[in-house]
């Protein structure tokens, strides 16, 4: 909107819109809890790390995987832990270095992936494969590990689960927290309709009252270029004309007109039809 107002391509009803359509936005958000909690896969798994780890910030992190989630999750841990803690490790190993130099964190080569595994404390996948990418295999230390799926279909062999220091969790643990939260937020959309239903309201009474002024303001114009040749002719006609006294009959005509047109179009209860008197009114003196 800011771009289209530079090149003009704006007016003051749709300015008017945007911000209205801004501050019920605003006000949706700070009056209610429908923004509270998340339904983001990676930030439930931050959160949880954060709420359901003894110790978390000590902990090293190793994040498999660098596409879409895998992005967001970097993101998100780095927000929250310390970056030395935090390893990133793909199959495009150039897509490695450019997380890792853009997050100043640390990383792995493929080949590396037992081992960075066995040096972690908590390992999340977000690799997108149709196959496990971690299998017992992978496990070859006795360190307790935290393994996160994140993957669609799960990425993290089923045998795992009978690794005795090895806990995983998949995005059903996860989404029970992400449906809690869907949950408490439909329960303030109410709200946020009475908050969305006052703003439109208040902009439709004065996009009406809007109509009317422009109509009015058209209006009186096209009368007074009526009585301006009106007098003229009149002028010339009368022995003495007294052009104040024209003037005056003239405006208080004209005020007079415009009040009854404009009563008449506020009175008018079906807002169909009063804009088709508006259409009609604004034909018949081409305005």
């Amino acid at each position: 909107f800011v771009f289209a107002k530079t090149i003009g391509t704006t007016n003051g009803y749709l300015e008017r819109l945007v911000n209205t359509a801004l501050q019920a936005s605003k006000e949706v958000k700070s009056k209610t809890k429908i923004s509270n909690g998340t339904t983001s896969v990676s930030y439930v798994t931050v959160d949880y790390i954060k709420n359901k780890i003894e110790n978390y910030i000590d902990k090293k992190v190793l994040l498999y995987g660098l596409g879409e989630i895998g992005k967001l999750t970097v993101e998100n841990l780095c927000k929250h832990l310390p970056s030395q803690n935090i390893s990133v490790i793909n199959r495009s190993e150039n897509k490695t270095h450019q997380i890792a130099a853009k997050f100043q964190i640390n990383e792995f080569d493929h080949s590396e992936l037992n081992q960075a595994i066995s040096n972690t404390d908590i390992l999340i996948v977000a690799t997108d494969s149709q196959n496990p990418t971690i299998t017992k295999a992978n496990i070859t230390s006795n360190k307790t590990l935290t393994i996160f799926d994140l993957s669609i279909p799960k990425n993290v062999d089923k045998c795992i689960d009978s690794i005795e220091h090895v806990k995983s969790l998949g995005l059903d643990e996860l989404s029970q927290t992400i449906n809690k939260t869907i949950i408490k937020r439909q329960a303030e959309i109410p709200f946020a309709e009475e908050i969305i239903t006052k703003h439109k309201k208040e902009f439709g009474a004065w996009a009406t009252n809007q109509i009317f002024a422009d109509l009015t303001i058209a209006f009186k114009a096209q009368m007074l270029d009526i009585k301006t040749t009106e007098i003229e002719y009149h002028k010339k006609k009368l022995t003495d004309p007294n052009e104040d006294h024209l003037n005056a009959i003239s405006d208080r005509i004209i005020q007079k007109i415009t009040t009854k047109l404009v009563t008449q179009l506020k009175d008018e209860k079906d807002e169909i039809q009063r804009m088709s008197q508006i259409s009609l009114i604004k034909n018949m003196f081409n305005l």
